[in-house]
């Protein structure tokens, strides 16, 4: 297996994954219930710094999942900031809620904000994430300053803010993931996003649709033999698991490639591309 790594903000990378534009990644722990993941994560012990809720009206950060969530978990008001923004007004004594710590007081739990899951060569990415959580991180002091340089902040403030993140999920962090993601489905239940098939039934999550079709260039990015996969799941009946903001119903399949090897694929359907179907027997 042969590795090549993307950058992009998470809720960027929760698509990709979703689309399998890559086949693993560190994605938003809220999206990661339906997926298969690893025991490396992102984790925060009280404070993290780089995610901040700011007083004001509520607005969320188009780039984050997991922080919106928790800010609605949390039942805190006020704009959420993530990311090198974050670290940035907090470095320039800028005043905010660290999300991270009021978690942490309300639960007295660390909080895993992304964890490592992947949709192929399962065997390979588990093994690379054993080995890394054995491993003392160094980072190359060349690395350390172009990335301090980027956010303009020092190298020795950044080299501050990453000694409060760690990796390894311990017994803490997964009863902490466990306790948020319930927490996370009570917010969706009292939610409810639906969309219209394309007779103009409202679908929900927990449905069933029928796939009627799909555009094969929607799937641009996959080989043919991942798209004839793909291709092959129009006709057949699925049970949908999420309804985004961009009005998508996903669904997902998973092929068995050999003894040791599944691959899985997500889609997000459109209104035009399924019918709402009764539950198969």
């Amino acid at each position: 297996m042969s590795l090549h790594y993307k950058r992009a903000v998470p809720s960027q990378i929760n698509k990709a994954l979703k689309r399998r534009a890559v086949n693993a990644a560190f994605i938003s722990s809220v999206e990661s219930r339906k997926c298969k993941c690893t025991d490396l994560g992102i984790i925060a012990h009280k404070k993290v710094y780089s995610v901040l809720l700011l007083e004001g009206e509520n607005q969320t950060d188009p780039a984050s999942a997991t922080s919106n969530r928790l800010a609605k978990v949390l039942d805190l008001q006020g704009q959420v900031l993530i990311g090198d923004a974050a670290l940035k007004h907090y470095l320039d004594g800028g005043e905010g809620i660290d999300l991270a710590e009021e978690w942490y007081k309300k639960m007295g739990l660390p909080f895993v904000f992304a964890r490592l899951c992947y949709n192929k060569h399962g065997k390979s990415i588990e093994k690379l994430a054993k080995r890394f959580a054995k491993s003392k991180v160094k980072i190359p002091q060349y690395i350390l300053k172009r990335e301090a340089k980027k956010r303009d902040i020092s190298p020795k403030d950044l080299t501050w803010y990453l000694e409060h993140i760690y990796y390894e999920m311990d017994w803490k962090a997964k009863r902490s993931l466990k306790k948020f993601l319930s927490e996370s489905r009570k917010i969706e239940r009292k939610v409810k996003p639906f969309i219209y098939d394309i007779d103009g039934n409202k679908v929900k999550i927990n449905n069933y649709v029928e796939i009627l079709t799909l555009n094969p260039l929607d799937f641009s990015h996959l080989d043919q033999k991942e798209l004839k996969k793909v291709m092959s799941m129009r006709g057949e009946t699925y049970q949908v698991y999420e309804v985004d903001e961009w009005f998508q119903a996903w669904v997902t399949k998973e092929w068995v490639i050999s003894e040791d090897e599944t691959m899985s694929h997500s889609i997000g359907l459109r209104g035009h591309e399924m019918r709402l179907v009764q539950k198969p027997k």
